[in-house]
């Protein structure tokens, strides 16, 4: 073995120990709990529904669903967006137009769009994204789109997106346009027709109701331009949730504006599009359902989110629920809330009819909405001017009597003024305007 040989050997094998050292103190340097950083290697997601939602001129308008920073999580760090009018040109990628302009990354799985400018009018570009962590990972080229040949409609879904869950009656909506004119937007689900629309906006409602929890549904539309050319859009999978079906529960916000013998209730708006109605419970126990309780009111419209509770006892606390419900008979009850009404006065003016006949005169009123109610009142006075001093005829205490028979008035009185007057199991009570009668001067004919 030559000296040069020798020499040669040995700076391998000290080159070998130096490496094995560097590798045994990393390894150790593990071992100790150091902060060294994990290496991020998980690239962002790649994009498969790149969609052209419509070429103006010289723009061009993108829209995709963001991936993640890794995979289909997270928030990604930029966008690489390049288009050509060659697709051999992009699929290299390196060759073709990257635009310097693109916004951020949004949050993984929600739908993004960018309006591309500058470009030259029916020269039918065709476009690619991929994306960008901070670690520097790419992701794979999108799905590559080409601008329609000048002269066909374009047509894409825009709501529900893709991958999103669905239930109960769901509104399909889709964006056409063309240089001439759309008279047809249709749609489609599982290859079976929903329906047609020729105005925009282009949307159909379709019912879901029937299909099993957790199917997968392919959704498109096709649109045809007054020259009867006619495009289909790109698919959508949407997947159904049963779970969802029943209207989710209504909670009360406020009971600002309560007074005396009313309640304001304020409750959150149904955002159900198969909504039906608002059931208002109320009652002064629990528990508040509607086998339970003795009050409800059923409010129609989705958007009369307030509502008057009148005529409750005083310096109660009542307790109310909001039930929903759809038009597939599907309810819910909302959380239970409280509150106290205040002490006052009945509100309630009753209307008095008086007649005069042979036995006297009959007094008859209509039925108080009083919840707590104490009694009727009878007042009489010779003179206009009722007060609670003035001679009270009688106290009827049954809420469902309303009539009275008076026959003790002075029959040398011409007018004679009735009032009646409501009280409450308070205490409290409101007198009717006065009620003249009359009496006749001379004797009324006997009966026969």
């Amino acid at each position: 073995m030559t000296q040069k040989t020798i020499s040669l050997f040995i700076t391998f094998i000290m080159a070998l120990i130096s490496y094995s050292m560097i590798i045994m103190g990393c390894s150790s340097d593990s071992n100790k709990g150091t902060d060294t950083a994990e290496i991020d290697i998980i690239p962002p997601g790649k994009i498969f529904n790149l969609t052209i939602l419509g070429p103006v001129d010289s723009t061009c308008l993108l829209s995709w669903m963001a991936p993640g920073d890794d995979g289909y999580s997270g928030l990604a760090t930029k966008y690489d967006l390049r288009f050509t009018t060659d697709s051999n040109i992009l699929k290299n990628w390196t060759n073709a137009y990257a635009n310097p302009y693109m916004p951020l990354p949004i949050t993984a799985g929600n739908n993004q769009q960018f309006l591309v400018t500058g470009l030259i009018p029916d020269s039918n570009y065709c476009f690619a994204i991929k994306t960008l962590d901070n670690a520097g990972n790419i992701s794979e080229i999108s799905n590559i789109v080409r601008e329609p040949i000048s002269g066909l409609p374009q047509v894409a879904i825009i709501s529900p997106q893709n991958g999103s869950y669905i239930s109960d009656m769901i509104y399909i909506q889709a964006q056409a346009i063309d240089d001439k004119g759309i008279i047809k937007v249709e749609f489609f689900a599982d290859t079976l027709y929903i329906g047609v629309d020729i105005m925009p906006p282009y949307q159909i409602q379709w019912d879901a109701h029937e299909c099993s929890h957790e199917s997968a549904h392919i959704i498109y539309a096709q649109a045809t331009d007054t020259d009867n050319n006619t495009v289909g859009s790109g698919t959508v999978i949407c997947y159904t949730d049963t779970l969802l079906f029943y209207p989710q529960p209504i909670g009360i916000i406020d009971f600002s504006g309560t007074n005396e013998s009313t309640c304001r209730v304020i409750w959150n708006r149904s955002n159900e599009l198969d909504f039906a109605g608002y059931m208002l419970y109320y009652d002064t126990a629990v528990p508040i359902t509607y086998l339970t309780v003795h009050h409800s009111d059923t409010i129609s419209n989705i958007e009369d989110t307030t509502y008057y509770v009148q005529n409750l006892i005083d310096t109660s606390k009542y307790y109310f629920r909001i039930l929903s419900f759809d038009i597939f008979d599907h309810e819910t009850l909302g959380p239970i809330d409280s509150n106290f009404t205040l002490n006052a006065a009945p509100t309630e003016l009753i209307p008095l009819i008086a007649w005069y006949y042979s036995d006297g005169i009959l007094l008859m009123w209509d039925s108080c909405l009083l919840h707590d109610f104490e009694c009727y009142t009878i007042f009489r006075s010779y003179d206009e001017l009722i007060t609670e001093q003035d001679d009270i005829v009688t106290s009827i205490y049954k809420k469902d009597s309303l009539s009275y028979s008076d026959n003790s008035y002075d029959t040398n009185q011409t007018n004679i003024y009735y009032a009646i007057g409501l009280y409450d199991i308070g205490g409290l009570y409101i007198i009717g305007d006065p009620r003249i009668t009359t009496l006749p001067d001379f004797p009324p004919p006997p009966d026969n």
